[in-house]
Order: structure tokens, then C-alpha cells, then sequence
């Protein structure tokens, strides 16, 4: 019992990491769910997690990254200490390492869609975009209309500057939202008409932005900055 009050503990402090590192950084995407079956039953393991969570939330991210090594290392079924290890790595923009343990995740669960949408950013950030886009097509195997994925794949193609690509996808993310997540909506109402725009086609911008519009969905920076 006494071990099940410490592990509830340590989801409480996970889940308000969580969602400080949401709010803190826009290449970090969905925070992966936390429960008592994502943790560890080895003591000592939770105990490394412990100190690793703490360096965290203190932006001790050289430290945080040691003690979740260690707490993977002392069990390596802790996935979730695998996956913050990487995240760590980022805040380091130690890239090439986050991929590293992020593959090293999938290696354990292809399937974890958080993973594939926080490795497709990492990618997409140092420019490896084929890399991206063969990982969020992996996403889409499993979750095909996963509106996170499609919004992260606009982005890739963005920054690849396949425009045509990224309005595919940005659109996408747009009718995965629109029903259940205004907030994300209107940012995929931006990047769309920020992308037609950026490919000198204002008409599809406006096309798009009144569409969007008659769902409710009006997004008045894009309406400031794009004078549509």
C-alpha cells in the first residue's frame, strides 16, 4: 500500500511537469498519459525518476537526464523514463541524442503515439524531414486521422516547402479539430492560410479563412497579419 501512495504521488508531480513543458516549448507536442501501470515496480528505479523529475522542473536538464538514464537503466521496461530522457536531451538541443532514446522507445512500442509525434518534431527541427514524414506516416498506420500527426505534418512539409503538401495536412488537422478542439483549430486555421499565403495564393487564403469562418472557427491574427 504503502508503495501504491508513493507511485500516486509520483504521477501527481509527472502530470504538473506535463503540462509545464507543454506551455513551455512549441516543438514539444502531446504529453504522453501518465498511470500507475506506466511506472516502475523497482523501487530504486522510481527512486532515480524521483531525483530526474526534481532536476526537471527546475530546468536542471543535464542532471534530470542523468537520473532518468539511471532509472531506465535500473529497469528497462520503465518506458517513460526512456522518453523523458529524450526530452531532456531536447531542452539540451541535443538532438542527435533524443533521436537516439526516442528510437530506442519505439523499439519498445512502435505503437506510442506521443513517441512518434515528439520524434517527427525532432526531426523536422534538425531538418531530417524525409525522416519526419516516414515516421508520421508510421503514426498514421496505427491512427490515421490523428489530428496532432497531420498538424506536425503540415509542419514538415512546411519547412520542407512543399506547400501542397503542408495544406493536405494542415487541412486535415483542421477537420480533426474543428468538432472537439477549437483551441488547435484555430491554430490550424493560421498555418493553413499562412502557407497559401507564403505561396503567393491570397485568394485560397481568403476561400479557406471564410470556410473556416462559417464553422465558427475565426482566427483574427490570421485575419491582422495576413489581411484577409
Amino acid at each position: 500500500m504503502k508503495h501504491k501512495v508513493y507511485k500516486i504521488s509520483i504521477i501527481i508531480l509527472c502530470i504538473c511537469n506535463s503540462f509545464l513543458l507543454h506551455a513551455q516549448t512549441n516543438i514539444d507536442t502531446n504529453i504522453e498519459d501518465i498511470s500507475v501501470n506506466n511506472l516502475s515496480e523497482n523501487p530504486q528505479a522510481m527512486q532515480y525518476f524521483m531525483k530526474a523529475e526534481n532536476f526537471f522542473t527546475k530546468n536542471s536538464y543535464k542532471k534530470a537526464a542523468k537520473f532518468y538514464k539511471r532509472a531506465y537503466d535500473s529497469d528497462t521496461n520503465f518506458v517513460i523514463a526512456l522518453d523523458n530522457l529524450a526530452l531532456s536531451y531536447r531542452r539540451l538541443y541535443k538532438m542527435d541524442s533524443a533521436v537516439v532514446y526516442y528510437n530506442k522507445s519505439l523499439e519498445k512500442n512502435e505503437q506510442n503515439k506521443t513517441v512518434l509525434n515528439n520524434l517527427g518534431l525532432v526531426y523536422t527541427y534538425i531538418e531530417q524531414y524525409d525522416n519526419a514524414i516516414a515516421i508520421y506516416n508510421t503514426l498514421f498506420k496505427y491512427y490515421p486521422n490523428d489530428p496532432q500527426g497531420n498538424y506536425n505534418m503540415a509542419l514538415t512539409y512546411y519547412y520542407a516547402q512543399n506547400y501542397e503538401q503542408a495544406i493536405v495536412y494542415g487541412k486535415a488537422a483542421f477537420d480533426g479539430w474543428k468538432h472537439n478542439d477549437k483551441t488547435n483549430a484555430l491554430e490550424a486555421v493560421y498555418l493553413v492560410c499562412k502557407i497559401y499565403v507564403e505561396s503567393d495564393d491570397i485568394d485560397g487564403a481568403k476561400l479557406f479563412y471564410r470556410e473556416a469562418a462559417k464553422q465558427g472557427m475565426r482566427n483574427a491574427k490570421a485575419l491582422r497579419d495576413f489581411g484577409l
